[in-house]
């Protein structure tokens, strides 16, 4: 297991409250304070994975490294045109990455006040839709 009560204490004192956290993790929301928690599926594909971080305005991604030294969301970060991500920090076998926007593009938007203190939000696919997402990755296309 990991270190999640390391890692939230290193997100606490480096981040500002109003940031927003992805990550696959969302048992990480207990050593975060008032940041916002945003649930990824590792397998969404890549035009949602883009789409989440600008929607809610994510401005660091939490990602595990497996056995084969790949990180969680490695597919997604490596295929995105959008946004760069930058290791800032790493307890164990999790890394903490801060999210960026590539030249050209607006910085990462900051989510909408929701007047709510805390909330999580899950981002789903189905099946068909991981399959198709790497197909197209595989022959040079992004799925519609």
């Amino acid at each position: 297991m990991f270190p999640m009560s390391r890692i939230g204490d290193w997100i606490s004192k480096n981040t500002e409250p109003s940031a927003v956290i992805a990550t696959r993790w969302k048992q990480l929301s207990f050593w975060i304070g008032p940041r916002k928690i945003l649930e990824f599926n590792p397998m969404l594909p890549v035009d949602q994975f883009e789409h989440q971080l600008r929607d809610y305005g994510v401005g660091y991604l939490v990602a595990l490294l497996d056995r084969s030294r790949l990180r969680e969301f490695e597919t997604q970060m490596a295929l995105s045109s959008r946004f760069s991500f930058t290791p800032v920090h790493r307890v164990g076998n999790a890394v903490i990455l801060k999210v960026g926007a590539f030249h050209g593009e607006e910085e990462t938007p900051k989510a909408p006040a929701s007047g709510k203190p805390f909330s999580i939000v899950s981002a789903g696919l189905t099946n068909r839709s991981i399959c198709f997402s790497i197909r197209a990755a595989k022959h040079g296309r992004r799925p519609p």
